[in-house]
């Protein structure tokens, strides 16, 4: 005769195999992020000298701002600079375009030029033209609200926020883009 106890473990037991059978566990690994997490959160670049000098003009330019929202010639100049930032974003690939097989070269003081290049990319010439025109006003934009709105480069010339800004944008440019040394002298970036 089997005794009571010894057959509830073994119908325990035997429901325990069954259902182990049937549960899995699932591992997951905490120490790497998925893609999604390092699209949605980043990665982490650190900054250039370049850009940390930008980030704190723009944040001390964003506090100014807030200030003289009463004053309608500092809420014009913002949105004239955010303006300008759009209108560059538009134009980058165009830009980058013409940078990369040289037709456009960075020149000195943070503006691009014409230049002669072998293979003219498959739009207008006056689109160049025009892409020029519209990225220097927009420099000349920026530059002015760098050295208008407050923080670091509030007393700094003209032309020295010309240079920090230029080597911010030589940092992006595309290899290939005509760079102009000095006066006289170019090179391939």
């Amino acid at each position: 005769m089997v005794e009571p106890r010894s057959l509830l473990v073994s119908v325990w037991l035997l429901v325990a195999t069954t259902l182990a059978g049937c549960i899995t566990i699932k591992t997951v690994a905490i120490g790497e992020k998925t893609a999604l997490e390092r699209q949605l959160i980043g990665t982490f670049e650190p900054l250039s000298e370049s850009e940390i000098l930008v980030s704190s003009v723009r944040s001390a330019a964003i506090q100014h701002s807030r200030q003289t929202m009463a004053d309608p010639n500092a809420d014009l100049t913002w949105r004239r600079t955010l303006a300008a930032r759009r209108r560059q974003l538009f134009n980058l690939d165009e830009l980058d375009e013409f940078r990369a097989a040289g037709c456009i070269g960075e020149a000195l003081g943070a503006r691009v030029v014409t230049r002669q290049c072998a293979s003219l990319p498959a739009l207008p010439p006056d689109r160049i033209a025009a892409v020029i025109s519209e990225e220097n006003k927009d420099r000349d934009a920026l530059v002015a609200w760098f050295v208008s709105a407050g923080g670091p480069l509030a007393h700094a010339s003209v032309q020295k926020a010309r240079r920090i800004y230029r080597e911010l944008i030589l940092d992006h440019a595309p290899d290939g883009c005509p760079v102009q040394t000095d006066e006289r002298t170019w090179q391939e970036y």
